[in-house]
C-alpha cells in the first residue's frame, strides 16, 4: 500500500501532538523506586503535576494480560487496600482511585485523602464502587486520578509511593500489585502514565 503525501502530513501531525502530549508540563510520571518502598522490593512512584485549572493526569493498570476483556474477578472480596506515602516536597489532599470493566462500562471512583508523609494504608470498601454500578465480576483495570480540584488547597505538583495494592476478603488476599516487577503487576498486566 502506498502512502499518499496526505496520509503522511496526518501520521506526522498525529506524531507531533503524541510528543508534545508526552511532553505537557502537566503530566503524570512514574517510577519503580527501590529505595522507598512499604514491604518487598520496591514501591511506585508518581510524580504529578496538575497546576492548571481542570488539569488532570494519572497511572492505569490492567487487571490482566490483555488490554480489554480481562474480566478479573473481584466480587469475592470485600475491599481494595494499597499503602500510600506523600512526598514531604509536596502532597495533594486527595487523588482518586477508579476500578473499570471494558470501554463504555461503569466507572467507579473513591477519593483518598488525608496523605501522610508516612506509609499508610488505605482502605475502600468494593461495595462503594458497586453502588456506583461497576461490575465487580468483570474488572478490567484500575487507575489512580490526580486533579486540580481535588489536590488543592495541598499542593498541586508532588509526588506520592503506593505499594502492595491488594484485594481482601475473608479468605486469601490477591496481591494485585507489589511493584517487584519493572513492567508487569502480579496479575501479568501491564501499566503506564496518562496525560490528556
Amino acid at each position: 500500500m502506498k502512502a499518499t503525501p496526505y496520509a503522511l502530513l496526518a501520521f506526522c501531525a498525529l506524531a507531533a501532538a503524541a510528543n508534545v502530549n508526552a511532553q505537557s508540563p502537566h503530566a503524570c510520571k512514574h517510577t519503580i523506586d527501590t529505595r522507598e518502598k512499604h514491604d518487598g522490593a520496591s514501591a511506585l512512584r508518581l510524580e504529578y503535576d496538575v497546576d492548571a485549572v481542570k488539569a488532570f493526569n494519572g497511572f492505569w493498570m490492567k487487571l490482566g494480560g490483555a488490554d480489554k476483556g480481562n474480566n478479573f474477578d473481584a466480587s469475592g472480596f470485600k475491599k481494595l487496600t494499597l499503602w500510600v506515602k506523600g512526598d514531604k516536597a509536596g502532597i495533594p489532599s486527595k487523588f482518586k482511585v477508579e476500578v473499570k470493566g471494558d470501554a463504555g462500562d461503569v466507572i467507579g471512583q473513591y477519593y483518598v485523602g488525608d496523605i501522610k508523609p508516612e506509609w499508610t494504608k488505605v482502605e475502600i470498601p468494593l461495595e462503594i464502587y458497586a453502588t456506583q454500578g461497576v461490575q465487580l465480576a468483570a474488572l478490567n483495570e484500575l487507575t489512580i486520578v490526580f486533579e486540580n480540584k481535588a489536590a488543592l488547597p495541598g499542593a498541586v505538583k508532588g509526588a506520592i509511593w503506593v505499594d502492595d495494592i491488594t484485594l481482601e476478603g475473608d479468605g486469601p488476599p490477591q496481591i494485585i500489585s507489589d511493584f517487584n516487577n519493572a513492567d508487569r503487576n502480579n496479575l501479568g498486566g501491564q501499566w503506564g502514565t496518562f496525560t490528556p
